[in-house]
């Protein structure tokens, strides 16, 4: 069944749940691969994304360097980052569930099969300034506050406490504004 001319591109999203904790997208991405042939409707073409939670564990960590500079002229980040065997079945379970989705949809466009990731190349950094109501284990309150110190709010994917499995834009966006409404109605109990 042809596309009608005016039919925009597909962009699908399947949410996190529990018997699936991934999220995958389905959609055109041209960033991917080359031109499409011109005998070919490019929106036959979409790019399968599945994205997989990790969660907050100590071995994955950020340390910085003692003697090493980055552009900025600040101490060299590196990010150490594993999956535990927990997570490494859970990505197979994930591989599974995307190859069968792919296959009911068509082939696979030579040169575009499918390929995991280096771990931690697509991930969005998060719990490196953990949010929570303990200075113990966070860095900063439910605002956004770090803790003991009055006039320090931080925001950004660093203060999720818990792992992502699709993009977290909207949650920092809310987490800031939330954190920006404190600020200046004030910091309750100061």
């Amino acid at each position: 069944m042809p596309f009608p001319p005016d039919e925009r591109d597909p962009n699908l999203a399947l949410l996190v749940t529990g018997q699936r904790p991934w999220h995958c997208q389905i959609h055109r991405d041209a960033f991917t691969y080359g031109a499409v042939p011109p005998n070919v409707d490019p929106r036959l073409i979409v790019d399968l994304r599945w994205f997989g939670i990790s969660r907050p564990r100590p071995e994955n960590k950020v340390t910085f360097s003692r003697s090493l500079r980055d552009t900025f002229d600040m101490p060299q980040p590196t990010f150490r980052f594993c999956l535990d065997e927990a997570e490494r079945k859970e990505t197979d379970r994930m591989n599974e569930h995307m190859l069968r989705t792919a296959s009911a949809l068509g082939g696979f466009m030579p040169g575009s099969e499918p390929v995991f990731l280096t771990p931690g190349l697509p991930l969005h950094i998060a719990g490196t300034t953990r949010m929570g109501t303990n200075p113990l284990d966070s860095v900063v309150d439910e605002y956004s506050k770090v803790w003991n110190i009055d006039n320090l709010y931080l925001g950004g994917n660093g203060l999720h406490p818990f792992g992502n499995a699709s993009n977290p834009t909207l949650t920092s966006v809310a987490t800031a504004v939330h954190a920006a409404d404190t600020i200046v109605k004030g910091h309750p109990g100061h």
